[in-house]
């Protein structure tokens, strides 16, 4: 999984249906992936919803180290 994510832009999601799938790596040792409904909002809702559940994910994992 490291290798694969080496040089992406993170975070991914990919969606399809009403669900949608996270991809993102907030320490450089950790993958995270997280999976929801997307209740059928659109590509634009996913990309800023992904990139806050991100950068929490990234605050949350800050303080606890």
């Amino acid at each position: 999984m490291f290798e694969w994510l080496e040089g992406k832009l993170l975070p991914q999601i990919v969606s399809e249906g009403g669900r949608y799938l996270l991809l993102m790596r907030p320490q450089e040792r950790m993958v995270a992936v997280l999976g929801g409904q997307s209740a059928g909002r659109d590509a634009v809702w996913n990309y800023h919803h992904s990139q806050a559940v991100s950068q929490s994910l990234e605050r949350h994992l800050g303080r606890a180290i």
